[in-house]
This record gives C-alpha cells, sequence and structure tokens, in this order.
C-alpha cells in the first residue's frame, strides 16, 4: 500500500491506510460499489472528502492496470510448423464459438520466429514481454482489459510466459495438446537433447521424427524422399517453420533452456513459475507415446497458483484438437463464467 499510495501522490494518507488497509482489501471494496469504498476510508481516518475520493480514483485506475476491468479480450496462439494465416484457420473454430458466447474481441499471435518476434527475442521471458504488446497496441484499450487465453501445441508456451508476466489479469489459460513447458520435450518426441542438435538435423530426419511422434501421416508421406529438394515448396516451408521454433530458445524445448527460464527438470517449482490464472488443459487419447499424452498434461498442475482441470477423452488427432467439438465445449466451459465475471 505505502508503494501504491507514493505513486499516485497520496504520501500523507500513509500513515492513515498503510497499516489498517492492503491493495486486495480496497479492489474488493471497490467491487461493491464505490460509496462503499469513501465509507471505509472515512472510517479510517481520511476525512476530507478529496482525498477520499482521489484514493478511490487512484485505486479503480491501479485496478484496470494490474487486474484489468470489462470483458476479456481472448488471446489465441497456434501449433509449431505454422504460417501465420495457417495457425489462423487451424483456430478458427475456437476463435468463432468463443465470439458466439461473447467473447467479440480476440487477438491470434505469432511465434517467436515470425515477424515483428525474430531476430529480437532470445528468451522466453522477452518474447512474452513481446506478446504482451503486440496484444496492448491491437486495439486501444486492450491495456486496461484482462484476457483469457487459449493455446495449442507448442503454441503454449509463450501462452504460459504470457500468462506468467501479466499475473492476475489473465483470468483463464488454457492448454491443448501440449505437456508443460517445465518438461523437456525434446528427447521425446524428437529424439534430441538440445537446440543445437535440433538445428544439425537434416530436414528429412526432422520431419520423419515431429511426423511419427504426433502421427501425422501427411507430412510423413511428403517427406518421404530423403533429398529434401523434391518435397511441394510448403512442405519445405513447414519443416523450416518447426526447426525455427525447435531450435528456438523461447520455445523452452530441451532442458537448458527450461532451466534458464524456470528451474532444472524435475527440481521443485519455484512460486515464480506458477502463474495466477486457472489452468484448463485438453488432452488426445490417440496421441503417441512421444507425443502430448494426457499424464504429461497433468504436469501443467504444477505451474498455477489457482486450479487444474484435464479433459482426457479427446478422440482427435494432434493437429485436430482445436476443431474437435470436445476441446471447443471444454474451452468455452472454461472461458463462459469469465463473461459473468467482467
Amino acid at each position: 500500500m505505502e508503494d501504491f499510495l507514493k505513486g499516485a501522490k497520496l504520501d500523507h494518507l500513509c500513515d492513515a491506510l498503510v497499516s489498517k488497509l492492503s491493495i486486495d482489501d480496497a479492489f474488493g471494496l471497490l467491487d461493491q460499489g464505490r460509496p462503499k469504498l469513501l465509507d471505509k476510508l472515512k472510517e479510517l481516518g481520511v476525512s476530507k472528502i478529496p482525498e477520499r475520493q482521489a484514493f478511490a480514483k487512484a485505486i479503480a485506475n491501479g485496478k484496470r492496470e494490474l487486474v484489468g476491468a470489462g470483458l476479456p479480450v481472448l488471446v489465441i496462439t497456434y501449433s509449431t510448423g505454422l504460417q501465420p494465416a495457417e495457425g489462423r484457420d487451424l483456430m478458427k473454430p475456437i476463435v468463432e464459438a468463443a465470439a458466439a458466447a461473447g467473447f467479440v474481441d480476440s487477438v491470434v499471435l505469432d511465434h517467436c520466429n515470425e515477424a515483428p518476434y525474430k531476430g529480437t527475442v532470445s528468451s522466453n521471458d522477452e518474447y512474452a514481454r513481446a506478446l504482451r504488446d503486440t496484444v496492448y497496441k491491437a486495439k486501444e484499450g486492450y491495456d486496461g482489459r484482462p484476457l483469457v487465453v487459449v493455446a495449442h501445441s507448442n503454441g503454449t508456451v509463450g501462452a504460459y510466459g504470457l500468462a506468467r508476466l501479466l499475473g492476475s489479469k489473465v483470468r483463464a489459460l488454457c492448454v491443448l495438446g501440449r505437456r508443460p513447458p517445465s518438461m523437456p520435450l525434446l528427447p521425446d518426441a524428437i529424439g534430441v537433447q538440445t537446440i543445437a542438435e535440433v538445428m544439425a538435423l537434416s530436414a528429412h530426419d526432422l520431419a520423419q521424427r515431429m511426423s511419427t511422434a504426433y502421427d501425422n501421416a501427411v507430412l510423413q508421406g511428403f517427406t518421404k524422399n530423403p533429398d529434401d529438394s523434391t518435397w511441394q515448396p510448403n512442405i519445405q516451408r513447414a519443416v523450416q517453420i518447426s526447426r525455427e521454433q525447435y531450435g528456438s530458445p523461447c520455445v523452452l524445448c530441451g532442458a537448458e533452456e527450461i532451466s534458464a527460464a524456470i528451474c532444472p527438470p524435475g527440481a521443485d517449482l519455484p512460486a515464480a513459475a506458477r502463474v495466477s490464472a486457472p489452468i484448463f488443459g485438453v488432452a488426445s487419447k490417440l496421441e503417441t507415446a512421444q507425443g502430448e499424452t494426457a499424464d504429461k498434461m497433468e504436469g501443467w498442475a504444477q505451474l498455477t497458483a489457482s486450479s487444474f482441470e484435464l479433459t482426457r477423452d479427446v478422440d482427435a488427432k494432434h493437429m485436430d484438437l482445436p476443431a474437435h467439438p470436445k476441446t471447443i465445449d471444454a474451452v468455452l466451459a472454461a472461458l463462459t463464467p469469465h463473461l459473468l465475471s467482467k
């Protein structure tokens, strides 16, 4: 409270309020109506009406900045290997269903290897800050509103970083088909330990390993020839995008990057690694043992200071998960309560 009062140029109220009223209590009173807060201030000895009004205004402004106010903005991130237009197409069923439910404002965010992030971010923290800036610049007023976040596959890593950065401003985090970013992915899915090894793989090896782990018969068939110069241009591009993403320190696929961003895999998670928002996971029954199984997704429970729920019974392949009706139902069930509490 003391720092808040000083920042609001209300230092002279410190003696009356610092030991008697917390920021959270002030927010709670404001939620009951401005008169409740004003009455409490009078009770605590803030006798002058202009001072009570100034404090109430500062608390209202502070709440918008710290936790947001109004209808939540839907923020979407998509999976590896897709160009931005393809990512938007993949997540379109969720965006449309959420819009029909009342989430009329949404932003789809791109991967760290796409503009404006490529060449400007080199860690998950930097990427998260850049994603925040993209959301806030998307439309006037978004910086003062709460967010709900839905992410698929490797898109969940940037989404986690954003939720961790913004704290209570993020009301819900929905993660589809991805183990937690505290758990290495490369050894299972790609068969290597480090991002340097990802960058060293041939395009053929990388494509075949990905398509096996994620049961992608189309990718497997189109990349069967070891000579990648014979592949269709769109397939060449998809594999190169995947290499850039799996090989980025922003995406936390290897133990070294996880250790730097969160903590060493298997160690006790620090409190700072947990997001404020409840996390809702959706896992597919059709994932391979190398892929993003429900058992692996249970690890997300350790990354929230709130609650965790996992839908385990969706019968869709990895890349079909965002469009499956059970996925959409689970996402809407997680998000809709935040329309009522806006």
